[in-house]
């Protein structure tokens, strides 16, 4: 997630138009839902990412004059002018899929926001992808096709700089994206979530302070050891395992990490709320994208001894014993915060007609 002030800076890279795109109907008004996101997930540095079911939705409609409505998160931070992030995002996919020459019109944009902004949920991210994806729409170009979200996708991996966050937001579920080569291309693969995890439950604690990515990164050792790189490596592996497979327990060790958790770590105590998470139940916990919110993944019919298959019987008290025990974990290390349970969210970017 980038902070309220990196919403308001002005947009650094110049997407270039796509060619190849069919002719279509331009249209009046579009509504688009993105879901959160938990990047990372613990080793996935950079490149897994999990959709979850808390949405920001915007809404565009061609209009006499610009302008932006905010409800929700962020909005008594959030321009309401023409820096805003949502608007930029908008003006990218728009000059992207328009006609050669098109000017950008004047539009209404009606932004209502679940997600929080810099608290590692991919607020940035959704808003990125709403706005493309709305730029798009407005031209006529449906980002239910997926030639049109493969187009959305490289635009906003090319935004953020690294597609962990903007590949589950568009295609929903888990993925493991990465830069595929030097031109600037991303490829992104969706890795398929076994039944026996899907009823999983995140329980998120969210702090009530920002963490900006840029201060996140900086954080990080620019060099990690061969062991170190070992390490998350197996970890990586995994926590993709434990989710194709549907053997969650396994996350108990998949979501272990070595090369970012531990210097971002050092900012709050991230690692009392894994182990009181852990402690209460939860299969595996990690700090959802550059932080602070911590993702705990609890219940799913799950193997307790997966060699064989067996499932353990779904306990629907777990996802609040586990949230206690990071609330009070919280509390005890004088920190603030509130619990949003979510599931998996597999459907990624939608868009209406309104």
């Amino acid at each position: 997630n980038r902070v309220a002030k990196a919403m308001r800076a002005p947009s650094r890279v110049v997407c270039r138009r796509l060619g190849g795109l069919s002719a279509a109907v331009a249209r009046e008004r579009v509504r688009v839902r993105v879901p959160a996101t938990s990047a990372n997930m613990g080793p996935g540095f950079d490149c897994l990412g999990i959709a979850l079911t808390e949405h920001n939705l915007l809404a565009v409609e061609r209009a006499r004059a610009f302008s932006i409505e905010i409800v929700g998160e962020g909005a008594d931070s959030l321009p309401r002018d023409e820096s805003n992030f949502y608007y930029r995002a908008f003006k990218l996919g728009f000059a992207a899929s328009a006609p050669a020459g098109a000017p950008i019109p004047p539009v209404k944009l009606t932004c209502t926001n679940a997600i929080p902004p810099a608290r590692g949920l991919g607020s940035s991210s959704a808003c990125l992808v709403a706005g493309v994806t709305a730029g798009f729409a407005l031209n006529g170009h449906d980002a239910r096709s997926g030639e049109i979200r493969d187009r959305v996708f490289q635009i906003c991996a090319e935004q953020e700089g690294h597609p962990d966050n903007v590949a589950p937001a568009i295609y929903g579920g888990l993925q493991l994206s990465f830069l595929r080569d030097e031109r600037g291309h991303f490829l992104t693969q969706r890795i398929p979530i076994h039944a026996d995890a899907r009823g999983a439950t995140a329980v998120l604690f969210v702090p009530d302070f920002e963490l900006p990515t840029k201060e996140a990164r900086a954080l990080l050792k620019p060099e990690v050891s061969r062991a170190d790189a070992v390490f998350n490596i197996a970890r990586a592996a995994t926590i993709v395992h434990a989710f194709s497979s549907g053997r969650l327990p396994l996350l108990r060790w998949g979501a272990q990490d070595r090369l970012h958790q531990p210097q971002r770590g050092a900012l709050f105590p991230l690692f009392k709320l894994i182990d009181a998470a852990t402690g209460a139940g939860a299969h595996g916990a990690w700090l959802s994208g550059a932080g602070p919110t911590v993702c705990a993944m609890v219940g799913g019919a799950s193997g307790a001894d997966g060699a064989r298959g067996a499932r353990d019987a779904i306990d629907l008290h777990a996802p609040h014993e586990v949230g206690r025990a990071m609330v009070a974990a919280a509390k005890a290390a004088a920190m603030s915060g509130r619990l949003v349970m979510a599931q998996i969210d597999d459907a990624g970017v939608e868009l209406d007609e309104v």
